[in-house]
């Protein structure tokens, strides 16, 4: 019966197989994060904690508990902008024509665009968490955790559930 498999088909349930537990991942760690925040939101007596549940509108709630300005997402989201048209860009100038030096240019302006704007939101990140620490009388040096490479994703977990579950 497994004769008549080639050696593809094992590669791809192997790949479904990874792709199934990769959503599962996610899933898991949206629904935690979720419900976090929104205990978190209640705790400091936020008046709208149900935006921990809406993909785009969670990421208001960070700077709101923190009670931090919120213009840093939309820097975030206009380098997200940038990046996916300068992909589009440099994608239409390589099949329209020959790769020029301009178009080249334009693609690493853009790309470097995006990472200065990630790492602006990934310091405000770490800032809004850092203040919301604090207003849970938590040490606010436990955000800067967050960085360490794997580590910071096992303490995302720790950290937030002891924000939102702990003791206050």
């Amino acid at each position: 019966m497994f004769e008549t498999l080639g050696p593809g088909y094992y590669n791809g349930a192997f790949l479904g197989m990874i792709i199934a537990l990769y959503v599962i991942f996610i899933g898991f760690t949206y629904v935690f994060m979720a419900l976090a925040m929104q205990k978190v939101a209640k705790r400091l007596r936020y008046k709208k904690p149900w935006l921990a549940w809406i993909p785009i509108a969670n990421m208001w709630l960070l700077p709101a508990l923190a009670k931090m300005h919120w213009w840093p997402i939309l820097l975030f989201f206009g380098g997200l902008i940038i990046y996916f048209v300068t992909i589009l860009g440099s994608v239409f100038f390589m099949f329209a024509s020959q790769p020029s030096v301009a178009s080249i240019v334009l693609f690493m302006l853009g790309i470097i665009v995006y990472i200065i704007a990630l790492i602006v939101f990934a310091v405000f990140s770490i800032v809004w968490q850092w203040k919301i620490c604090e207003r849970l009388k938590r040490p606010g040096w436990w955000a800067i955790l967050l960085i360490i490479p794997f580590f910071g994703m096992i303490w995302m977990y720790v950290m937030w559930g002891m924000l939102a579950w702990g003791k206050a």
